[in-house]
């Protein structure tokens, strides 16, 4: 996954976003690569994946060469940005991408160390933050952590005299 472009910097560093996963018996990995099983509720640094790649022959990844790149229809010139985990910010863009891949789901991740920001390509389109960490939240019942912290309270209505 890279940026088409980059916009910038984060105005916050932490935040919420979304990532897609492969899930197997309760077991999620990187979408996008066969690694080690990820943990709920686990701060995930990426330079210690970098070097998790680097120790078992994985380097190629990282290195890709900067320049024109032809992604689906379109090209655009890849921009340099520091290592980092992609998270996506609109649930909606994770949910299309994990449609098109049977065996993905999407998760919720907490983030902390944003430090590029920009709009992804055709491959996994829309508003993204690169960030050092990412946790990702365990599941729960009733919807998401952001859709709870995001919601009004609901005052019923005061009686009506009679």
């Amino acid at each position: 996954m890279c940026l088409a472009d980059v916009t910038g910097v984060p105005k916050k560093s932490t935040g919420l976003g979304w990532k897609v996963f492969k899930e197997d018996k309760g077991k999620i990995t990187p979408e996008n690569r066969g690694y080690a099983p990820y943990d709920y509720d686990v701060w995930y640094d990426a330079d210690a994946e970098a070097r998790y790649r680097e120790a078992h022959g994985d380097s190629s990844f990282f290195k890709a060469s900067l320049g024109t790149e032809r992604n689906g229809r379109i090209e655009f010139t890849r921009t340099y940005y520091p290592n980092g985990f992609h998270i996506l910010l609109r649930r909606e863009d994770a949910r299309a991408f994990a449609l098109k891949h049977p065996g993905t789901v999407v998760r919720q991740v907490e983030y902390r160390g944003a430090h590029t920001q920009g709009n992804g390509s055709l491959f996994v389109p829309g508003p993204q933050v690169i960030a050092k960490e990412i946790k990702i939240l365990k599941p729960r019942p009733g919807g998401s952590a952001y859709a709870r912290k995001s919601k009004v309270a609901i005052v019923p209505a005061p009686p009506v005299a009679a």
